[in-house]
């Protein structure tokens, strides 16, 4: 029965993953920390609603830092990149 329990929840958790993946696209991959900021005062702007995610990876020997930004899918399409010069 446990076992039941314990499938039933990991299907759940693999829908909902799968729901919620569907529903964001990744707009911004960078790791460049002011077009990464250009982009988040951009996406405010226009009270476009996102998710903004920064992490580490290791590189050969280096640290980087990925920031990445997610809006609703819906609205990707409405959303051009700033001009803003580099």
């Amino acid at each position: 029965m446990e076992l039941l329990w314990l499938l039933l929840a990991l299907t759940c958790s693999l829908v909902a993953y799968l729901i919620e993946k569907k529903r964001w696209t990744t707009l911004v991959r960078t790791t460049d920390q002011q077009w990464y900021q250009q982009w988040c005062e951009h996406l405010d702007r226009l009270d476009i609603p996102y998710q903004a995610k920064t992490f580490t990876i290791v590189q050969g020997d280096e640290i980087e830092t990925i920031y990445k930004i997610k809006v609703l899918s819906q609205q990707a399409s409405q959303v051009k990149a700033p001009n803003v010069p580099l």
